[in-house]
């Protein structure tokens, strides 16, 4: 794959933007963008991402309707 961010959407809504451009990604999509002087684009499919979620993004909620674990120093966003 050519450097630069690639982005996966698994759930909502995200939004790119760097100097010379912005985009939406909902879920299901994938993107990407080489560098600042390139607008994101939407990938038409999979261009070879591999991801596991961290543990944390499975963490039971309590029955209040919070998450009632703490915090701590683990990823639970990944920039590659």
């Amino acid at each position: 794959m050519p450097p630069g961010l690639y982005v996966q959407v698994i759930d909502g809504l995200i939004h790119v933007t760097n100097p010379v451009g912005t985009q939406n990604f909902a879920a299901g999509q994938f993107g990407f963008t080489p560098n600042v002087t390139q607008p994101p684009v939407v990938v038409p499919k999979n261009p070879g991402i591999q991801f596991t979620p961290p543990p944390a993004f499975n963490a039971p909620i309590g029955s209040s309707g919070t998450n009632t674990a703490g915090k701590s120093n683990t990823v639970d966003c990944e920039v590659r």
